[in-house]
């Protein structure tokens, strides 16, 4: 290598979607040659990245029947999404109930609880993927 030049290297790395949030990864990269170095303490460098979960959560509603007749009954289909790329923890979905009705049921797949009396329903741990809930 030519004195004062400099040569740029790119090493890309996967973090598996199962490493735990606040993981330190550390990266040591060292560098030698046969030729004198007056400095060797800059041969050596180590950097830390933390790893942060993210999850991208979306949800859709949809009312059945429309236009509903009084004294029916309205079912509603929430569709929610991880997309990832991380598992979410502690999802919450909540229900607002309409004005001028009364909650009858409220039931979610498995892996999901859900309590009409709170209008809520939660996963400690959604990995990507869907989940229907009818309320």
């Amino acid at each position: 290598m030519a004195a004062n030049s400099t040569a740029n290297f790119v090493f890309v790395v996967s973090v598996p979607s199962t490493v735990a949030s606040g993981t330190s990864l550390l990266q040591t990269d060292s560098v030698t040659s046969t030729t004198a170095d007056p400095n060797s303490a800059n041969n050596s460098v180590t950097v830390n990245t933390l790893v942060a979960d993210t999850a991208d959560l979306s949800v859709t509603n949809t009312p059945s029947p429309v236009p509903v007749l009084a004294g029916g009954t309205i079912t509603y289909t929430q569709v929610v999404t991880n997309s990832g790329p991380s598992t979410a923890t502690s999802v919450s979905l909540t229900e607002t109930v309409p004005a001028n009705t009364t909650p009858q049921t409220l039931t979610g797949p498995g892996g999901w609880t859900c309590t009409v009396g709170t209008l809520n329903c939660t996963n400690p741990s959604f990995a990507t993927g869907s989940a229907t809930i009818t309320y």
